[in-house]
């Protein structure tokens, strides 16, 4: 099946509607300015090095200090039934 010919061509950012440069090709949805992009990546680095922050305070606490039991988890074992 053909992918349905799309006549608008969007021209807009998608988050400030800044005009932006004309392109080569027609775009059918709208992407962002290169302001909008790059706010985008660095939060989205921000976010990373907070995961990789917790990960690493984690790591060096105990599981009484994470508020984990021993019950918590359950060791699956192959060929152990459920009991079904």
């Amino acid at each position: 099946m053909a992918r349905p010919v799309i006549y608008s061509n969007q021209t807009k950012c998608a988050q400030c509607d800044v005009e932006m440069e004309p392109r080569k090709h027609k775009k059918p949805f709208k992407k962002l300015c290169p302001e909008c992009k790059s706010k985008a990546h660095q939060g989205n680095a921000e976010l990373k090095k907070i995961f990789q922050d917790l990960k690493k305070r984690n790591a060096k606490m105990t599981n009484e200090e994470l508020g984990i039991s021993t019950k918590s988890f359950k060791n699956n074992v192959k060929g152990e039934t459920n009991g079904y």
